[in-house]
């Protein structure tokens, strides 16, 4: 407002309850209104305009204060109000605790941590074959190809090639390895997980979100599912199979 503020509009913002502010949408109005009646040329007034003016002000802005919702108010920073959330099925699912989530929980981060550090098996004893999968991808999303080349499994009868040959191959494909990040944060926006153990074999199932995880017996899947294979060694320890992905 204006210096010349009206008496009215004083006892306007006195009379509001403790705490509550009038609506900035409001006050422009009240002074835009003040200026066009201070921009008309002077005339006499009857004497009952002014408190009925007043009046009609004070009701207003009571009621935007006091009754209209906080999410309608114009200076709430909200256009109308809150709409039901809809869940988006291309958010990351966040780990909670159960089948389907993707990101690791301080417990997997802390357990994952310690073997990256010198890449001991023994540190994956007594971990779940969901546990290792999690490190897979992380180690992947990461670009840290020794973590990932230490969780696949070794030894005669599981086909995986030398260290050295691994990250030969990865070094000369560099969009390769981009390629399957990308495909690795698509996979995270829209499958679940799920886990199933066989005796020594394991399978993580990589389901469409809104799709039923059940495919029938064992480690079988259904065409519209995705397998991540992994093989309990020698040791009792879960390790990733060579090529895991079916």
């Amino acid at each position: 407002m204006s210096k010349q503020e009206p008496a009215w509009y004083e006892r306007l913002k006195g009379d509001l309850p403790p705490g509550k502010t009038l609506p900035i949408k409001l006050v422009r109005q009240i002074e835009r209104k003040a200026a066009e009646l201070d921009a008309r040329p002077a005339r006499k007034r009857p004497a009952w305009l002014l408190p009925v003016l007043s009046a009609a002000a004070l009701a207003v802005c009571l009621f935007a204060a006091v009754l209209i919702p906080e999410r309608w108010r114009p200076n709430s920073g909200i256009a109308g109000p809150a709409a039901t959330a809809v869940p988006n099925p291309f958010a990351p699912f966040a780990n909670r605790g159960e089948a389907g989530g993707w990101e690791l929980s301080a417990e997997q981060a802390q357990r994952y941590n310690a073997f990256k550090a010198d890449k001991d098996d023994e540190k994956l004893r007594g971990l779940q074959p969901i546990d290792l999968f999690l490190f897979y991808v992380n180690a992947s999303l990461d670009g840290d190809y020794d973590t990932l080349y230490a969780l696949y499994i070794q030894g005669k009868e599981a086909a995986t090639p030398p260290r050295e040959e691994f990250l030969s191959e990865i070094a000369n494909d560099p969009d390769g390895a981009k390629r399957a990040q990308d495909q690795w944060e698509q996979w995270k926006r829209t499958y679940r997980l799920d886990q199933r153990i066989d005796g020594d074999s394991a399978l993580i199932v990589l389901t469409p979100e809104g799709s039923s995880p059940q495919a029938g017996s064992g480690l079988s899947i259904r065409e519209d599912q995705k397998g991540f294979g992994l093989t309990k060694n020698e040791s009792g320890i879960w390790k990733v199979n060579w090529l895991p992905m079916q």
